[in-house]
């Protein structure tokens, strides 16, 4: 029988904390990581893999909840990725029970088909959800506006529109973004750098940016916090300078 004095309810939580991540695996929402390579696992990792893995691990930490009152109470505690999916064109968010703003991780996708359902048939659009417009990568990201300031984002084509409003605070809880993953598109090219210098990219320590793009001018970007970078582009003549 399992009760308070069993020999379980001695161990120190952070111990079970520690076991239960390593069953878990890494943290998806971890904005340190090991070394270059697992940063760059995380900017390879597509957002439908990583729905899955958010998925397995909620499974997971489910199950290890039913065990005991006690790993309940560890386990909420253990969890802590809050993944929040977010398509801008239609506002349409996953998981349905979290709340854009208590995010740690957002993923904006343009294709809430690939994400979540795979590839349905055409002749079958899902009603209220998607909606399929021509000009729908004009739509930008608004930082601040309609979505929060998390440490990690993750935007695939579309331009990035930062909140105009100043962004520096005395406020150390104040959340920064850290780790920015960004498939620039075309039209967003010659101003990406201007985005990337306002504000609210200041403390960013790890970028990766991706540039549809077959030739570039030279541009001079300033990322103070700065310590991992991942540049992707189609041109051979690329010439960017980062301190």
């Amino acid at each position: 029988m399992i009760t308070t004095r069993s020999a379980w309810n001695r161990v120190p939580t952070e111990i079970w904390q520690k076991i239960f991540r390593i069953y878990l695996g890494p943290p998806l929402s971890d904005t340190v990581q090991s070394d270059v390579i697992a940063y760059s696992d995380i900017f390879e990792r597509d957002p439908r893999s990583l729905k899955d893995a958010y998925q397995q691990a909620t499974k997971l930490l489910h199950t290890l909840e039913l065990v005991c009152r006690y790993w309940r109470l560890v386990a909420r505690t253990t969890m802590d990725d809050r993944v929040v999916f977010f398509h801008t064109d239609t506002r349409y968010s996953w998981p349905p029970n979290m709340d854009v703003w208590n995010a740690k991780q957002i993923i904006f996708i343009s294709d809430i088909y690939e994400v979540f359902y795979g590839n349905p048939p055409l002749a079958q659009p899902m009603k209220g959800v998607l909606i399929d417009k021509p000009d729908r990568h004009l739509y930008p990201v608004q930082l601040a506006v309609e979505v929060p300031i998390v440490p990690i984002i993750k935007v695939m084509e579309r331009d990035i529109e930062p909140s105009g409003e100043p962004f520096e605070s005395g406020d150390p809880q104040r959340p920064r973004i850290q780790i920015l993953d960004w498939l620039i598109p075309p039209k967003a090219v010659e101003s990406c750098i201007r985005t990337l210098s306002h504000d609210v990219f200041r403390h960013i320590t790890t970028l990766c940016i991706v540039l549809e793009v077959s030739s570039l001018k030279s541009r001079t970007l300033k990322l103070p916090f700065l310590q991992v970078l991942f540049i992707f582009t189609t041109s051979r003549s690329l010439n960017y300078l980062v301190h």
